[in-house]
């Protein structure tokens, strides 16, 4: 498949937020709301992400961490998002320096909470189900809610990646 320009994007999915907008009932394993825990379960997520990518010949690719659909409208779940994002970053950047860390998530917390993670992912891989469209830039939010500036911009991201 490499031959014929394919690649593979690992990704990994690891915990989600209690603030999910669904839950299909297999999602048991959730972020913290205390801080201190989000964090170390940023890292832990990042350990065991970053060891089944050198376990499976991915060391020194990308891999996205995907972070499903959930409501922004909680404090608790924002601050928790972005307390285990940047701890997910900051630990497999850690682990294998040079290696970059992409997140898999919806237009409305790309541009928000993902964004404002510390330190924010190198990518950003944008899901949204607000109907066809060519481009994931300058995107709304979607069936999900209206938060005041919160479309994904051109700038967000270095590079546009």
């Amino acid at each position: 498949m490499s031959n014929q320009g394919w690649g593979i994007w690992p990704i990994w999915f690891g915990l989600q937020s209690t603030c999910l907008n669904f839950n299909p009932g297999n999602v048991t394993q959730l972020i913290s709301t205390n801080l201190a825990q989000a964090l170390s379960q940023g890292a832990q997520q990042a350990d065991a992400a970053y060891n089944a990518a050198t376990n499976t010949g991915f060391d020194g690719s990308i891999i996205y961490f995907d972070i499903e659909p959930y409501s922004t409208s909680s404090s608790s779940c924002s601050a928790a998002v972005q307390a285990y994002v940047g701890a997910f970053v900051q630990e497999y950047r850690e682990d294998g320096p040079g290696s970059a860390v992409g997140t898999y998530a919806h237009v409305s917390n790309a541009s928000g909470d993902i964004y404002n993670s510390s330190p924010r992912p190198d990518e950003i891989w944008v899901a949204n189900n607000a109907g066809n469209r060519a481009t994931v830039w300058g995107l709304g939010l979607g069936k999900f809610g209206k938060i005041a500036n919160a479309a994904l911009t051109d700038d967000l991201w270095n590079n546009h990646q």
